[in-house]
């Protein structure tokens, strides 16, 4: 007898495999957006601590009270930085899409070696809970 088309069994099998391959291609394709979106929420990190860095030598005061006493942290508000130009008016949390508070500090601190650190905890503190999901 001459058989014409495939049988049931075999469209079940190639619908079972296409349904793996974009099964896996949708996982792939979630962990690249998800690697992008730390990517940049660290690129922000870096954005926020160089405007800081560059409101610190705009305003020498700052930078004279953190060296003259070492043992002091200096918080530097986020609205601050955006009310002085150092920084875009909307940063925004590209994991969830929500706009980072201006009411934030970016921490300065003199480390052991005599320079000013500058260092914005809020996103290595998303990135830390988004990593141990």
């Amino acid at each position: 007898m001459n058989k014409k088309g495939f049988t049931l069994t075999e469209l079940l099998v190639v619908i079972m495999l296409l349904i793996t391959v974009m099964g896996v291609s949708i996982l792939g394709m979630q962990k690249i957006s998800d690697e992008s979106k730390i990517k940049n929420l660290k690129r922000i990190k870096k954005e926020v601590e160089l405007a800081t860095e560059l409101y610190f030598d705009d305003n020498e005061i700052y930078e004279q009270n953190l060296l003259n006493d070492s043992n002091v942290e200096k918080c530097t508000r986020l609205y601050v930085l955006t009310n002085n130009g150092y920084l875009d008016i909307d940063l925004e949390n590209p994991l969830d899409g929500k706009r980072i508070p201006g009411n934030l500090c970016v921490m300065s601190k003199v480390n052991d070696n005599g320079v000013i650190e500058h260092h914005f905890e809020y996103i290595d503190k998303i990135i830390t809970e988004y990593e141990n999901k």
